[in-house]
């Protein structure tokens, strides 16, 4: 019974704590990719020819990394 006891707290709680910290980190990088998506429009209307091409290609840069998460 000790070692059922024991294991109970923690089995109840490291489920409960792992989706918490799963759904902040989501919303972390919905609210992150929303702002840099919000930055790179205000910038692309904004920008002359060659700085658009310059926000293209730092935007592909990081669309891998985006994807990834």
């Amino acid at each position: 019974m000790e070692g059922i006891r024991k294991g109970s707290p923690s089995y109840g709680i490291a489920p409960l704590v792992s989706s918490y910290t799963l759904v902040s980190i989501y919303t972390t990088i919905v609210i992150v990719t929303g702002a840099i998506t919000v930055i790179f429009a205000a910038a692309w209307n904004l920008a002359p020819g060659i700085s658009k091409l310059l926000l293209a290609a730092s935007l592909s840069l990081c669309a891998p990394g985006l994807w990834a998460l």
